[in-house]
Parts: C-alpha cells; sequence; structure tokens
C-alpha cells in the first residue's frame, strides 16, 4: 500500500526525476551514499559496509549488509549489494556474473544478492531467470519506481537527495547535514570545524547526543542566537562517529507548513530542530520524533541546557565570503580565535 504524502513532499524527487537524475555525473557519485541513507533510515542493521565518498572505487562489493529482520527493500540476514546509474540491463548482468563467480557458494545459498538503479528498468524476465538459477538465496533489483516507494517511507532521505538534484520543493526544511554546510560556508568558509563550534564545551556536547539515545522527548537549549544553538547542536553531532544514524534522521526545519508535514509521520523516528517560534510541538512528541529546539535567553518556556558563553566579538575572524558580502549583521556569536582540530 503507497503512503498518502502530505503536499509539500509531492514535490520532491520521485521516479521520473530519479531516472533523469541517472543521466548526471553527480548520480554515479552520489548513488551510494543515496543507498546508505536508504537502509540507515528505514531498517536496523547489524552490519553496515557501504564505502562512499573517496571510499566509493574500493574494490569489492559496492555494499554488505545485515538485518536481523529485514523489510520490503532490506532482506533478512545477509544481503550483497551492486549498483550504478548507468544503463542498467549490462550493468546487473556483469555484475551478476562476477560476483557469482567470485562467491563461495555456500555464502550465496545464505544471501541476497540486490542490484539497484535510478534508472526505469522493465527486470520482471531478467530477474525470474536469476532466480530461477538458485545461485542466490534471493535475488532482488530496486529501480526508480522501487526506490521511489522506499524514499517515501524515509522523508529525511528523501530532502537529502532533493538537495543534492537542487530541487525546489521543501524550502522550510533542510537536513541537519545540509544547514551545517550552508551556516558554515557563510561564516567559517575556510576555517570552519565542528570543534571550532564545540568551543571545548564538550560536556554540553555529550548531553545532546544523549538525548537522541533515549525515546521520544522534547528538549530546549538555550544559546545566544537560534543560529548557535543550531549551530552547536550540528557539531555536537557530527563530530561524533557512533551518531551517524542520528545525523541521518535530523532535519531543521524553518517554518510551520514543513513542521505541520514532518511532524505528523510516524515512521521513521526523525530528530526535528525548529527555528521558528510556536512549533506545535507536541504533535510530533506524540508520532514518537524527538524535538530539540534552540531557545533564546528571555525567551519563555524551559530550558535543559544552557551554552556558555565563551566567545568574544574580538575573536571574530569572518570569512572572505562573508566579507566581501552583503550579508547584514555579522553572525550571532564569534568563535576562539585559534582552536586546533579535525
Amino acid at each position: 500500500m503507497r503512503l498518502i504524502l502530505p503536499l509539500v513532499f509531492s514535490l520532491l524527487p520521485n521516479a521520473d526525476d530519479l531516472n533523469l537524475w541517472a543521466q548526471s555525473v553527480a548520480a554515479e557519485s552520489e548513488l551510494g551514499r543515496l543507498v546508505q541513507k536508504l537502509i540507515v533510515q528505514t531498517a536496523s542493521p547489524t552490519g553496515l559496509r557501504i564505502p562512499v565518498g573517496k571510499a566509493g572505487n574500493t574494490p569489492g562489493w559496492d555494499g554488505v549488509v545485515d538485518v536481523a529482520q529485514g523489510n520490503e527493500r532490506v532482506p533478512s540476514g545477509r544481503s550483497f549489494w551492486e549498483w550504478g546509474a548507468g544503463p542498467a540491463p549490462d550493468k546487473a548482468q556483469r555484475d551478476y556474473k562476477k560476483r557469482t563467480d567470485e562467491t563461495d557458494e555456500a555464502v550465496r545459498k545464505a544471501s541476497t544478492f540486490v542490484f539497484v538503479t535510478p534508472r526505469h528498468w522493465n527486470c520482471a524476465d531478467w530477474l525470474a531467470e536469476k532466480r530461477a538459477s538458485g545461485d542466490w538465496a534471493g535475488v532482488e533489483v530496486w529501480s526508480a519506481s522501487e526506490l521511489e516507494s522506499w524514499l517515501e517511507k524515509a522523508p529525511v532521505a528523501r530532502l537529502w537527495l532533493a538537495e543534492v538534484m537542487k530541487k525546489a520543493g521543501l524550502g522550510e526544511a533542510k537536513t541537519l547535514e545540509a544547514w551545517w554546510d550552508d551556516w558554515r560556508g557563510t561564516y567559517w568558509r575556510f576555517t570552519g570545524t565542528t570543534r571550532l563550534a564545540l568551543g571545548g564545551r564538550e560536556a554540553q556536547a555529550a548531553v545532546v547526543r544523549g538525548w537522541v539515545e533515549i525515546p521520544a522527548d522534547y528538549h530546549a537549549i538555550q544559546a545566544s542566537s537560534t543560529d548557535e544553538g543550531v549551530a552547536f547542536v550540528s557539531a555536537a553531532l557530527l563530530s561524533s562517529d557512533a551518531h551517524e544514524s542520528a545525523i541521518q534522521r535530523a532535519v531543521v526545519v524553518h517554518g510551520p507548513g514543513a513542521w505541520n508535514d514532518l511532524a505528523v509521520m510516524e515512521d521513521p523516528q526523525m530528530i526535528l530542530i525548529p527555528t521558528f517560534p510556536g512549533a506545535a510541538i507536541t504533535n510530533a512528541l506524540r508520532r514518537g520524533h524527538i524535538v530539540i529546539e534552540p531557545v533564546v535567553p528571555q525567551q519563555p518556556g524551559p530550558v535543559h541546557l544552557e551554552l556558555p558563553g565563551q566567545w568574544t566579538p574580538n575573536s571574530w575572524r569572518p570569512s572572505t565570503r562573508w566579507a566581501s558580502s552583503s550579508r547584514g549583521p555579522m553572525p550571532p556569536f564569534a568563535p576562539p580565535a585559534v582552536v586546533s582540530g579535525p
């Protein structure tokens, strides 16, 4: 059964967009990241090996996934994955033959072979042939139409894909990764690091990380500005390898339209960070989402974590990009002049 999506999500990438995107250079480099996000956001893998970015050219399988309890798109047990943005039939055939020849029969008989393409492909005959061969315990193909239905169940992955495609559709929301990249690019073009944003406040960062490890709840973080609060939450999560799953579920929401659409979605659990006043927090909590709200001094309501003010205007060094533009006043807080880090 297909999900009935909020209106705003109907503007996000669909199967036809995926098929068109497959012809771009970005598709070949970002397809693995898309598959990774879809798996993490819709399943609970006990083992996951998907080299992305510069590691994407690592020899071996494109992905190896272990899941105790699978779902419609992620097979139970161990599955071996291959994907490609080019013409699907030839790529699938080459990968299937190569990996079947290279993989021990005992492993194949206990595992599923999965091929992913963002292109349209009527693969019914190919699938029937491969399944009948009995080479693997299971064989699956996820093409553009299957990816679209999978994306419907992974709203943060779908939003991320819209950002990669530079596709309009959900202007009131950004993935946490995109928000951080935009903010850092505006103010700290060359020097911005998560360690710089944390500013030595590791105890407070540990509190934020703890918030995303528990069931749905509301947390208010007080900072000198809304942007400082979001930047600190971003840095706390992005600087921790153990919180990759949380990063992939986090969305910064700038307006009530996107908030109302996201808050009513019951699955999967998201981490929603509102930057506007009057967000309907209760709606999100009732559906199992975690809410982290940046608040400023004198703002009514509870405060669960107050960021100590360590930074002074004299230590501020704006980036060339900021200084040469008409971006209005300086950022609401300034980092220490010298902090070493990654």
